[in-house]
């Protein structure tokens, strides 16, 4: 190897090692897990009523003034968590809400 060729591997290394530095650098600072959302959980009719605490027919009134989103097949009813958590939130944020 010649003078020119060694040059060049130097340059290289030297890249390669402030590249790294820069590279851990930023592991360190931002974190490099992503949050994996919640799969979609969904929960019966009698389970949703005691999740949000209420009787049965305040959830029937409530399904039928589509206040809460729900889904029916045939004769089986189902509630996503998450739209009955964003219902409570809604509720406690604005605790009078107009109809």
């Amino acid at each position: 190897m010649d003078d020119k060729e060694n040059l060049l591997l130097w340059r290289e290394i030297y890249a390669l090692r402030s590249r790294c530095e820069k590279l851990e650098k930023n592991a360190f600072e931002k974190p490099s897990v992503i949050p994996i959302p919640e799969p979609n959980v969904w929960m019966g009719f009698d389970e949703t009523a005691r999740f949000l605490q209420i009787s049965k027919n305040t959830l029937r009134k409530l399904m039928r003034l589509k206040k809460i989103f729900f889904f029916q097949d045939e004769r089986k009813i189902l509630f996503k968590k998450s739209d009955l958590e964003k219902y409570l939130n809604s509720f406690y944020n604005n605790p009078h809400p107009e109809d």
